[in-house]
């Protein structure tokens, strides 16, 4: 059960949700974009028909370093991949509850490149 402070500071972000981009730009000294409206979505995260996530591999390195690892063969781009790899990264730390990483094999110095390219969830300065 969430505590009562806990409800009243995201009461402040219900109540106002600009405030998120706000202290966004704070944080990440971004300069407050004009004409920018906060809208409230929904927060139940789950999926009613969840999506299929299915990477190639995935393992589970034990000992002196525990880290999950989803391995993806990529032999070509997919613009695709750069939306469904943050999430096999992200259901993989909370399923092992430790570190992971996606390791992308390819064998081709473009698509390399490509896939070396950060994949961003916020904007940046």
């Amino acid at each position: 059960m969430p505590s009562s402070l806990h409800e009243a500071l995201v009461s402040f972000f219900r109540a106002r949700p600009l405030l998120a981009a706000e202290l966004l730009a704070v944080a990440q000294g971004l300069v407050p974009l004009g004409g920018v409206e906060g809208v409230m979505i929904d927060t139940d995260l789950s999926e009613a028909v969840p999506a299929e996530y299915r990477a190639d591999a995935a393992i589970l390195l034990r000992g002196a370093l525990e880290l999950a690892l989803v391995i993806e063969v990529q032999l070509q781009q997919d613009q695709d991949k750069k939306w469904s790899w943050p999430a096999y990264l992200t259901l993989t730390r909370a399923r092992q509850r430790c570190p992971a990483a996606v390791l992308v094999l390819t064998l081709d110095s473009s698509t390399a490149r490509w896939a070396a390219e950060p994949i961003s969830s916020a904007p940046t300065p």
